[in-house]
């Protein structure tokens, strides 16, 4: 009696404990479940989040920056004229300068056609060169000027190595090139060059070298 008692007291004590066991691992698996459920969602939270300020941190610096290709540019006249032709020059002096504004100095760009027609510079894109902290290139927009007590008080300084590149609103090929240096520093040598493409500049034509003050003339071939 007393052995075949205790065998049923046993028999139900480990039938309960497995349905207690099981419910608690239920629970356990809920809540784990839930946990991670709520993880998952916390950081996908957090990712868009992290998102939406990068896409506005990148909005933001687009606005801020503007289309570099327009950067720099000068007219000289009306920006709706279409340019076909262009000039290039370039600072190519050698040795020490003792003046602040060592470097080519060009006041002014012109041209002179078989047809009759004649004119400056459409636009100028310049690079400023060693020695010169500030430069003006729309100083080498129209005629040459009369009297200048400085030079950069009328003409663009390049500076040492500096360059500057002139449009014009028709083809060159056949007219005369005048460009003018104002006087500065006696050893200042310019190149001037004749390009089709301003997308290849190495592929430019050479037409002459001036050297300071001086005002140099070629036919565009």
């Amino acid at each position: 009696m007393n052995r075949s008692f205790f065998k049923t007291v046993t028999a139900l004590t480990a039938c309960m404990c497995l349905w207690a066991c099981d419910d608690d691992d239920e629970r356990a698996h809920y809540d784990l479940d839930g946990g991670l459920d709520g993880s998952q969602s916390t950081l996908q939270d957090a990712a868009k989040s992290d998102s939406n300020v990068a896409t506005d941190a990148s909005d933001a610096q687009s606005a801020d920056t503007g289309p570099s290709e327009e950067q720099g540019e000068i007219f000289c006249g009306s920006a709706d004229l279409e340019p076909h032709d262009w000039i290039l020059i370039e600072d190519a002096t050698q040795g020490i300068g003792m003046g602040a504004t060592f470097g080519c100095d060009i006041d002014a760009i012109e041209y002179s056609c078989p047809d009759g027609q004649k004119g400056s510079a459409l636009s100028i894109v310049g690079h400023a060169g060693q020695n010169v902290t500030q430069t003006n290139f729309s100083k080498s927009c129209g005629s040459k000027s009369e009297s200048c007590n400085t030079a950069s008080e009328c003409a663009a300084l390049l500076g040492v190595s500096g360059s500057l590149l002139a449009s014009f609103a028709r083809n060159l090929q056949g007219c005369q090139i005048t460009v003018f240096e104002q006087s500065d520093m006696e050893n200042e040598i310019c190149r001037v060059s004749h390009c089709s493409d301003p997308e290849h500049l190495t592929r430019c034509q050479w037409l002459f070298n001036i050297n300071d003050g001086q005002t140099g003339q070629e036919t565009v071939p």
